[in-house]
């Protein structure tokens, strides 16, 4: 039966025969491997906006401009709530023959296990 689901969540459809991801599907039938890679998130902006504020407050404070000094720390605070709220991804991988495709990303690594376990049980 090809139709069968093996698994079922909001956004996200893995049946026998394919991967349904939104209002796209992928055909299974010439998946060679699936993966499951982590991609963290890009902290260099953040960092540079931490250490530019820190640089341009210490200068403020050298020349008693503490309205300066204030727009520093709002900077430094905006920085760090952006470090702080970024998520690590995750991304399945779908290898054929004809390369490799993204096909799905999402922050919740159960959620994510759970469609490559049932991707290699559709394509074994």
């Amino acid at each position: 039966m090809s139709d069968q689901v093996l698994y079922e969540a909001p956004g996200v459809i893995v049946t026998q025969a394919k991967l349904k991801v939104g209002s796209k599907t992928f055909p299974l039938r010439n998946v060679t491997a699936i993966d499951l890679i982590s991609i963290e998130p890009n902290r260099t902006l953040p960092f540079a906006i931490i250490l530019c504020s820190v640089i341009l407050g210490s200068c403020g404070l050298l020349g008693d401009n503490y309205g300066f000094l204030a727009i520093c720390l709002i900077g430094i605070a905006g920085a760090v709530a952006l470090v702080v709220t970024q998520k690590r991804r995750h991304a399945i991988l779908l290898e054929t023959a004809s390369g490799s495709k993204n096909v799905w990303t999402t922050t919740n690594i159960s959620h994510a296990e759970g469609v490559r376990e049932s991707l290699e049980e559709a394509v074994s």
